[in-house]
Formats: C-alpha cells, sequence, structure tokens
C-alpha cells in the first residue's frame, strides 16, 4: 500500500483538468484518490499545516506541472 499527498494550488478549471487526467490512468477498482479543499489559499495562509520532520515549503501560488 501506498500514500502519496500532493499540496495543489488550482483554479476551478484547472481542478477540472486535473480530475480528468486522473480519471484516465487511476485503476477505479483498485485506487482511491481523495481531494479536499483547504479553501482559498490567500485566506488560509500556511498557518493549516503542520509539518514534522524535513521542512517542506508550499508553493506561493500560481500553477506548477511536474
Amino acid at each position: 500500500m501506498q500514500y502519496s499527498v500532493f499540496v495543489c494550488d488550482l483554479d476551478a478549471v484547472e481542478k477540472v483538468h486535473m480530475r480528468q487526467a486522473l480519471a484516465s490512468c487511476i485503476h477505479h477498482g483498485e485506487d482511491s484518490v481523495a481531494m479536499i479543499d483547504l479553501g482559498d489559499a490567500a485566506a488560509r495562509g500556511a498557518e493549516c499545516f503542520e509539518f514534522m520532520g524535513t521542512n517542506r515549503h508550499l508553493p506561493k501560488g500560481g500553477s506548477r506541472i511536474l
């Protein structure tokens, strides 16, 4: 079993595109994807994230394609 977490700063259109891309590549009978809306990044700030171990910097905003 593998768990991966990705933090994405997406607008509504980017979220639709991401869902379409994921739908075409996951194994729907085996894989599970959870999307959690943390609200507007400008209003939320980084305070809602807590890290242990290596400090990871959150995206400053805008799109990033890896």
